[in-house]
């Protein structure tokens, strides 16, 4: 036979023998006689017998450099066999249960099955075995790094980030999660991949995105992103699968997601203003229930400032503690926390009432809460005209003036 067909039958021969030994269903004999059957098909394809074939084909390997794919073969081979050597040996010799004749006549058979898997003498394949140590450890660890690539091909770090403005760009949002969590976590292009949903005839967004990331912490970071305002809205963030969309498996993860994101967040509030009233900075009913479910729907990052702010405004004995930190929330989500921040550093002016000494004063000008309140409404940002719902404006009784000359009652 010619180099080419022996080259090509070695070559089959040690992938039909991986084959062999990674079944795991066959038994001692069964794998004995497949493999015997595979070396005699070899034999016949080469013109020479298997074993031959075999210390042929090394050598080639060895003065042609090798083939890297085949070689692991030949290699992985030795190593299996040397393992299930080693091991049974050290049965043999550890069971009390057989004399010394028996005891030698399983280490010859041990070492006879060895000889055989690996094609080489059994005590030369115990000191390659020793001298290859390190192979074993790298075949640990590439099947340890193959089992955590599959696992998270199969379960990315994911998150669905949707009310996105139209007009916000990838750019954008990058920077937009760097300024919010770019301070603890590396934030670049390399570590955040954002793919922007557009639509597919007119290429503009949809307002969602999905954001990918490699590392984990970086996945629970993005959660506190949730509630977070970016371009005009306040935008949702929540854990995402990989897999088909439509697929009950992946709707079954991110339901499970939702629930594990809803708890976190309760939790997380929970022991932020659980820690306060330990300290005794909070009174236990002090925050009614509505303020505290408010604070649950925004990021953690937001209701920390909120209650830090609240916390420093607290010692004026305000006149409704629940209100006032609602209005915090509001103001802290929309203006970012960062600039809240640069804000209270600066000792800006802060929305209140002080009864210290039996006497209210009044931070702001105007209609208190009201007015402050319907200030930050996005549709006064706009410049749409809120008149109507200010009851002290005489704008609505130049429209209706009947309404001056009427009471709350009917025909009045």
């Amino acid at each position: 036979a010619t180099n080419s067909c022996k080259m090509v039958a070695a070559s089959k021969l040690l992938q039909e023998l991986e084959n062999i030994d990674a079944n795991e269903k066959l038994k001692a004999k069964d794998r004995r006689s497949a493999r015997r059957k595979a070396e005699a098909i070899a034999a016949e394809e080469a013109g020479c017998p298997a074993d031959t074939l075999l210390e042929w084909y090394s050598s080639q390997k060895d003065s042609i450099g090798g083939d890297t794919k085949n070689d692991g073969v030949l290699n992985k081979r030795k190593l299996n066999a040397a393992k299930k050597l080693k091991k049974e040996l050290e049965r043999i010799v550890n069971d009390d249960g057989i004399n010394a004749k028996d005891r030698r006549s399983a280490k010859r058979k041990a070492e006879a099955i060895a000889s055989e898997e690996a094609g080489c003498d059994a005590t030369e394949l115990l000191e390659w075995f020793e001298q290859n140590r390190d192979a074993e450890a790298q075949e640990n660890s590439k099947s340890v790094n193959q089992e955590v690539t599959e696992k998270r091909r199969s379960n990315p770090y994911i998150v669905f980030i949707g009310q996105l403005a139209y007009s916000t760009t990838k750019e954008g949002l990058l920077q937009h999660i760097k300024k919010e969590l770019g301070k603890d976590h590396t934030v670049t292009e390399e570590t955040v991949n954002i793919r922007l949903l557009t639509d597919s005839k007119t290429k503009k967004s949809r307002g969602m995105a999905f954001v990918e990331t490699s590392d984990p912490e970086l996945l629970y970071a993005f959660l506190k992103l949730h509630h977070t305002h970016l371009d005009g809205r306040r935008i949702n963030v929540e854990r995402s699968a990989g897999g088909k969309s439509s697929s009950d498996a992946r709707k079954l993860k991110i339901t499970q997601y939702r629930k594990e994101q809803e708890k976190f967040m309760s939790d997380v509030v929970d022991k932020m203003l659980g820690d306060y009233k330990a300290n005794g900075d909070l009174e236990e009913d002090e925050l009614d229930d509505g303020v505290i479910a408010l604070c649950k729907r925004h990021s953690a990052n937001v209701v920390e400032q909120a209650l830090t702010e609240y916390m420093e405004a607290r010692d004026r004995n305000l006149e409704n503690p629940s209100a006032y930190l609602t209005f915090i929330i509001g103001r802290v989500a929309t203006e970012g926390v960062e600039q809240s921040k640069q804000a209270a550093e600066r000792g800006g002016a802060k929305f209140g009432r002080d009864k210290s000494n039996g006497q209210e004063k009044k931070r702001h000008k105007g209609n208190g809460v009201e007015n402050k309140l319907r200030k930050m409404s996005e549709f006064s940002k706009q410049g749409v005209d809120m008149s109507i719902s200010n009851p002290n404006q005489t704008g609505i009784s130049n429209i209706f003036p009947s309404m001056n000359k009427r009471g709350r009652g009917r025909g009045a």
